[in-house]
């Protein structure tokens, strides 16, 4: 474990681990903030092996400033196994410019499961234009995730972001329930699930988390064309049993599950 503050001028930056290539980290916790150009993880910053059951500290920052940041509050760079027998949590708040999440930035792994972002936490991109690929779970998914949760607020003022998965692409999957319970706002392609999906949502709920919270808002900002749903801002996929219980903002091409589809929504 790690207690203490962890600073890089450089990449692959992490509470526990910088690089795991083909390891195992068992159980680690880190409660010290992290900084680094990209690559940057609350436990490691990039994972090729195995992480079992990490977590990350309550109110620590866990920051990336490179554009291209993958930054995530448990992983930066993910292509190995991120597991946990029970929901593990990141508490930690996350910020960068692209591939932004509150638990991995940029995700490649077929095996990703039963962790969450907690609801102390924030998850933020500092992008202005263009796509932030921001969420609160992942950042950018082309694996599978299952069982994931988000109860972090998620805010970029750039495009691509949403309460699980900035996008979701054609080989990601997010599937087992997945739960989102936080406020979204992004400027344009936002979704209380994804901001863009062109692979799998399999069951997928927003809602508050409990019957005396507000409901989530999931917002665009943009004055044009929005792309705003409560499930997904566009999807060129398949979405399955979801089921938004959201307040959905935005100007143009707004939705209560989608924005905009050429998909298949069911």
């Amino acid at each position: 474990s790690n207690t203490g503050t962890i600073t890089s001028t450089s990449y692959s930056v992490g509470g526990i681990c910088g690089y795991n290539i083909s390891g195992g980290i068992i159980g680690g916790s880190n409660t010290g903030a992290v900084k680094g150009t990209y690559n940057v993880g609350g436990v490691c910053g990039r994972n090729d092996g195995q992480i079992v059951s990490g977590t990350s500290g309550n109110d620590i920052l866990i920051e990336a400033t490179a554009e291209s940041s993958y930054v995530g509050g448990i992983c930066g760079y993910n292509s190995g196994k991120m597991i946990a027998s029970t929901p593990k949590a990141t508490g930690s708040n996350v910020k960068g410019v692209m591939y932004v999440g509150g638990v991995v930035g940029y995700n490649v792994s077929d095996t990703v499961r039963r962790f969450y972002a907690r609801a102390a936490a924030t998850v933020t991109s500092t992008a202005t234009s263009g796509n932030a690929y921001c969420g609160g779970f992942c950042g950018y998914n082309g694996g599978k995730l299952v069982g994931v949760y988000n109860y972090a607020t998620v805010s970029a003022g750039a495009n691509y972001v949403g309460g699980i998965a900035g996008y979701n692409t054609a080989n990601g999957v997010i599937d087992g329930n997945a739960k989102q319970c936080a406020n979204v706002t992004g400027l344009s392609y936002v979704g209380g699930i994804a901001g863009g999906n062109a692979g799998k949502i399999n069951g997928a709920d927003v809602e508050p988390d409990s019957y005396s919270d507000p409901l989530p808002v999931i917002s665009a900002t943009s004055t044009g064309r929005a792309y705003v749903g409560g499930i997904c801002g566009v999807n060129t996929g398949t979405i399955r049993s979801a089921h938004p219980e959201a307040v959905v903002s935005g100007t143009m091409i707004v939705g209560g599950v989608v924005g905009q589809n050429s998909g298949k929504v069911s």
